[in-house]
């Protein structure tokens, strides 16, 4: 009997959820709504070059987060974030070669002081040799090449899917609307 009563005391709570009788969902709708309409004048409004390079946009910043976290499974974390910290390497060459973007010298000397930076404070254990999980020196050599390959590969990967997120914005920023 309490059974039952538990049981139709909880649908008929989702039935007044559903029915938006809560006032919680409001609000959540209207959001829903604002992006459903804003999106849409976006896509009916916007030329179809930007439409694809936002898409692209998406699409690699989505990868670059799919390989950062498959990265940060197979290495330690100050490898992973020394190596995808890299991004603003391959978006100044990117930005050269495709967006024809003159590259100056102060550029150069500022990604050099940056990655030194980012090197210092991600301590990555490829360099230093001391791995973050354990605390315990990292001894390279008992681990499988295969994973090191793999897991350093999804990390630059990532780095250079990051990278060309900021080439789609900026694509995206200079083609006709």
């Amino acid at each position: 009997q309490r059974h039952h009563g538990s049981r139709n005391k909880n649908l008929r709570k989702l039935s007044s959820i559903l029915r938006g009788q809560y006032k919680f969902q409001k609000p959540c709708c209207q959001v829903r709504c604002v992006y459903t309409t804003v999106f849409a004048k976006f896509w009916k409004e916007t030329s179809s070059t930007v439409k694809w390079y936002i898409l692209a946009r998406g699409l690699c910043g989505g990868t670059g987060m799919v390989c950062y976290y498959w990265a940060v499974a197979l290495l330690p974390i100050n490898d992973t974030i020394m190596i995808l910290s890299l991004f603003p390497i391959w978006a100044t060459l990117l930005s050269a070669l495709i967006l024809k973007e003159r590259v100056s010298y102060q550029h150069i000397f500022s990604l050099f002081i940056a990655m030194i930076g980012i090197l210092l404070m991600c301590y990555p254990s490829f360099i230093f040799g001391i791995d973050d999980r354990d605390d315990e020196h990292y001894n390279i050599t008992e681990t499988e090449w295969r994973l090191l390959i793999e897991g350093y590969g999804y990390a630059f990967i990532g780095s250079i899917c990051f990278g060309f997120v900021f080439i789609f914005i900026r694509l995206a920023y200079k083609s006709p609307t």
